[in-house]
């Protein structure tokens, strides 16, 4: 072997001007450029096995580069050749191949070395484009991941463990468990993109059904209401309402009248209004079930919709939403929620705007209503999945005598009430 190596001198290397191939031996070779550029390439043999049986096994000739010279010396590259012709003695017959698996695998490894809190922004980044309210929503999953990063922020995605994650959100198992589903629900998100984008090898290590659910101590489901009025209180409510003038009033006093929740009011366009019609036609996508929803509008609901400042002499702009603060912005869940306490004298926890549909609910129970009329009055649909085929004017008729009836009934105390703590 000796005798077949180096056959090449730094001078001869160094002159060398003719376009071709210089060998030194061993498959290393100086290859120079008509442009009189050099660089060094390893070239090697091996054989490919055949296809099919009694195919002669095909011959491949492959060229591996090894460094421009002078950057790479003749000493430099003699080392590199000897390399790869150990690596070849070792059993590697394709070092082009070898080095391009190392490259995956070095990369694979690198990708899953990223810790949890890293792994947050990306992804959050994507998923908020599903949200239909994107600030509010993903301040909610923002803050169940800091809640379990007190934990899991330690370590790297590939690390995390079931265990890990039980331990993340046991604080809240017991005392909140909502709260504890819903961060194991978003975790079990986040881990699968982790997966999908190949942060992590392992399968989701925050699956509640059948894996957490083993882990997890057993608890006894207790189903909670949101605080609300007795359904004889709200004439006396909607009095106080109705003498408070601060701009949250009026939207506090539609979600009562027409029994939708808060969100669905606040978000409301003048486009889903057909005052004609006397109906709000409520798209699937704004309705928690997914399922378009026609309400009946009562006299007293169009009254309030057309003192709206939006209203404009009875032209609205259709994108404009119907409830909006003096400025034109739009009101938020907490400003009602504060009018309930500093404006109508209620305490923390004593009622909420959400409970209103409860107050509704309770109503029409006591005035016998049928109870899939009912419940469609608040937008439930209690029917069962197989059999069900929700449309959104289901009991249409039969719930717009009903609304009216029920704004009739919130205006009986008519009296004039003092405001507690009221505010102009």
């Amino acid at each position: 072997m000796a005798s077949t190596l180096n056959k090449l001198s730094p001078a001869g290397v160094k002159s060398a001007a003719t376009p071709g191939y210089l060998h030194d031996g061993g498959g290393l070779i100086l290859q120079v450029t008509k442009t009189g550029a050099k660089s060094w390439l390893f070239q090697y043999n091996f054989s490919l096995p055949p296809v099919t049986e009694g195919d002669k096994p095909k011959r491949v000739r492959r060229e591996k580069g090894l460094g421009p010279y002078p950057l790479v010396t003749l000493a430099q590259a003699r080392d590199k050749a000897e390399a790869l012709r150990r690596l070849r003695a070792d059993g590697v017959i394709d070092p082009i191949a070898h080095e391009r698996t190392e490259r995956l695998e070095a990369a694979k490894v690198a990708r899953q070395q990223v810790r949890y809190s890293d792994a947050i922004e990306p992804f959050m980044t994507q998923r908020k484009k599903d949200f239909k309210q994107q600030d509010r929503q993903a301040a909610t999953w923002e803050r169940s991941f800091a809640e379990a990063g007190k934990v899991l922020s330690a370590y790297y995605l590939h690390e995390i463990t079931p265990d890990m994650v039980v331990e993340s959100i046991m604080g809240m198992w017991h005392e909140k468990r909502q709260t504890a589903e819903d961060t194991i629900m978003r975790l079990n998100a986040l881990f699968k993109w982790a997966k999908a984008k190949r942060l992590m090898p392992q399968d989701s290590p925050a699956r509640l059904t059948g894996l957490l659910d083993q882990l997890l101590p057993k608890q006894v489901k207790q189903r909670t209401h949101r605080p609300a009025l007795e359904w004889k209180d709200m004439p006396d409510f909607m009095t106080k309402l109705r003498a408070c003038t601060r701009p949250a009033a009026a939207p506090m006093e539609f979600i009562v009248l027409t029994g939708t929740r808060v969100e669905e009011v606040l978000a409301m366009p003048w486009k889903e209004i057909d005052l004609a019609a006397k109906v709000w036609a409520i798209p699937a996508e704004r309705m928690k079930a997914g399922k378009a929803h026609d309400v009946p509008l009562s006299p007293a609901a169009i009254a309030l919709l057309k003192a709206q400042a939006s209203y404009k002499d009875a032209k609205p702009d259709p994108e404009t939403l119907v409830f909006t603060t003096p400025s034109g912005a739009r009101h938020y869940a907490s400003a009602l929620s504060s009018e309930l306490r500093t404006s109508l004298g209620y305490k923390q926890g004593e009622v909420t705007m959400h409970g209103m549909r409860s107050s509704l609910r309770t109503w029409l129970r006591a005035q016998n209503v049928e109870h899939d009329i009912a419940e469609s009055a608040i937008a439930h649909d209690t029917r069962k999945s197989l059999t069900k085929t929700y449309e959104r004017t289901r009991f249409f008729e039969e719930r717009t005598p009903l609304m009216k009836d029920w704004a009739m009934f919130l205006d009986s105390a008519n009296k004039v009430v003092k405001l507690p703590n009221a505010r102009a």
